[in-house]
Formats: structure tokens, C-alpha cells, sequence
């Protein structure tokens, strides 16, 4: 069993590693571009859309390459008093679509497209930018139940970075990737290796148990409960496994995208305890932290759900 698991772990590793880096190195470099800041024009709207200050165009700018970088912005932001309580909850919830494109090219893109193949991987990320898209929608609206109009203020964002020479912002990146590679990567093998040990060995029926009443919900075939359980623990992991099932036939295109989303939906129940709490708190203190994540988890699991329901009306 432990030999099974070491192989199924290598196998795994060997095609997630390279592309990992290749997503963190780009993002270094794209972030520390400043000409690529300007594109938070672009993103202005959304600042209008849900009652914002204008200043949050480059927090949502930073969010599409380096959402902790963008965060500490936002406490910047409120340290100097250019942003209020209520609104950054609301510039939070706002940003789900900008973190869910960078979640897409630099963190999921590289593990889903050589594990589930492109049809499969299109579908499973663009349902993945639904569900960012929705929850940035429930933020506009949630912007203008709560915020006053008259908040923006114009904000000018150039030469928030230091223009650097290309050949240098290409130096920096790279070790700056590996330092960020090396210290996931230990990580990312002790869960992918706990993952595969814990379904060879059957421990995980308690996990299917929790994922059988969602598998009955979705109408989905028996054999999605072991990829909803998985993905519910490790994504990485289950998209090995998807990769297995859909290259035997067992599941469909549309039935593991609908799996994978549902396991995040599972994740996500947990997800505010060990993720979203401690990350909140840690930048905004107890008191806002939370204030800032419970409306996050709670928005997030709402985007889940109206995406699964699109999914299985889609299947049906």
C-alpha cells in the first residue's frame, strides 16, 4: 500500500511541480511590471458598480497577480484613512472575480490542464470563473445596500512600483519562485502523499459519508462520491484521480467538473476555520478580520451552489 501510494505521489508530482513554478514565476514578474498596473483601468468600474473608492482599482489590479501583496494594500489603505470598515468588506467580496483569474492561470490552470486534458480543464475553470464572477456580483450588491454614493475619489496608482530593468524583474522573479516553490513544495508532497494513503488504506469512508447526500442531490453516478471526497481534501489529488476516471471512461466530462466543484463546496464548509479566519485576522485584527470573512465564506459557498446548480441543469 505504502509503495502504491509513493508511485501514485511521484506520478502526480512529476507533471504538477515544473508547472507550478512556471505559475509563480510568471506572476513575480508580471507583478512587478508597473506598466501592467494600468490595467487596473479596466477594473474601475467595478469600483462604480458597488460604490468604492476609486483606490480600489489597483487593490483589484493586484489581486489578478498577487492577492497577499493586494491585501496588504487594502490595510495601507485603511491605516491612511482612505477606506472605511464596511467598505472594504465590500471591495473583499468585489475581488472574488480578479483572485479567481489569478487563481485560474497561476495556481489551478497549471494543475488542471495536464492532469484533466483542455475540453475537461476549459469547463471545469471557466465554471471556476463563474463562480468568481457570482461572487463578485453578490458584492455590487452588497456595495450598494451599504455604502453611500460620493465615496470614490480619484486615486492615481502610477509609480506605486519601482521600474526596474527587465533582465532584473526576470532575475528577481526567478528566485523569488523557487524560495516561494521551495517552501510549498514540502507541503504540497506531505498532503498529496497523506491524500493517497488515507484512499488506499479506506480511512476515507468517514469523508464519503459527508459527500453521499451532495452525490445524491447532483444525480451523480456512485463512482463521483470517491472524486467529491478527494477533491474535498486536496485538489491536486483529485484531479489525479479525475485523471484516472476519465481516461477509463467511468465519468463524464461534465460529471467530474461538477465533482470537483462540489468537493470545493465541501472544502469550503471547513475552509473559514483554517484558511479564511487565520489569513483575515492576521491583516485586519480580530475584530475586522472577522467581520471581513464570515461574509466571504458565506458569499463563496452561495457562488458554489448557484454554479452546481447551473451544472446539473446543464446535465440534465
Amino acid at each position: 500500500m505504502v509503495i502504491i501510494t509513493i508511485i501514485d505521489t511521484i506520478r502526480l508530482l512529476y507533471k504538477l511541480v515544473p508547472l507550478l513554478f512556471l505559475g509563480l514565476y510568471f506572476s513575480g514578474v508580471a507583478y512587478r511590471i508597473p506598466k501592467l498596473m494600468k490595467l487596473g483601468i479596466l477594473l474601475k468600474p467595478l469600483c462604480s458598480l458597488s460604490r468604492l473608492p476609486s483606490c480600489c482599482s489597483l487593490y483589484f489590479t493586484l489581486c489578478l497577480f498577487n492577492p497577499p501583496a493586494a491585501t496588504m494594500n487594502l490595510v495601507e489603505f485603511r491605516k491612511k484613512g482612505m477606506i472605511e470598515e464596511k467598505a472594504i468588506i465590500v471591495a473583499y467580496l468585489v475581488s472574488g472575480l480578479p483572485v479567481i483569474i489569478y487563481i485560474i492561470f497561476f495556481a489551478i490552470g497549471p494543475i488542471a490542464l495536464p492532469l484533466l486534458g483542455i475540453s475537461t480543464s476549459i469547463l471545469y475553470l471557466l465554471s471556476l470563473l463563474g463562480c468568481g464572477l457570482l461572487q463578485t456580483i453578490i458584492g455590487i450588491f452588497v456595495g450598494n445596500i451599504w455604502l453611500k454614493k460620493g465615496l470614490e475619489k480619484e486615486f492615481d496608482n502610477d509609480n506605486r512600483l519601482e521600474d526596474l530593468p527587465i533582465m532584473s524583474i526576470l532575475r528577481i522573479s526567478f528566485f523569488g519562485s523557487l524560495k516561494s516553490l521551495n517552501s510549498i513544495v514540502w507541503l504540497l508532497i506531505a498532503i498529496v502523499f497523506l491524500v493517497f494513503f488515507l484512499e488506499h488504506s479506506g480511512i476515507m469512508s468517514w469523508i464519503e459519508t459527508l459527500s453521499k447526500p451532495l452525490m445524491d442531490i447532483l444525480t451523480l453516478p456512485s463512482l463521483s462520491i470517491k472524486l467529491i471526497s478527494t477533491s474535498a481534501m486536496n485538489l491536486v489529488a483529485g484531479c489525479g484521480m479525475a485523471e484516472s476516471l476519465l481516461s477509463q471512461h467511468l465519468l463524464t466530462e461534465l460529471e467530474v467538473t461538477i465533482s470537483l466543484i462540489a468537493g470545493g463546496f465541501l472544502y469550503n464548509l471547513g475552509e473559514l476555520w483554517h484558511t479564511i479566519l487565520p489569513f483575515n485576522i492576521s491583516f485586519f485584527g480580530l475584530n475586522l478580520g472577522i467581520k471581513v470573512a464570515f461574509p466571504l465564506w458565506v458569499a463563496i459557498g452561495i457562488s458554489e451552489i448557484l454554479v452546481l446548480v447551473i451544472l446539473v441543469v446543464l446535465r440534465a
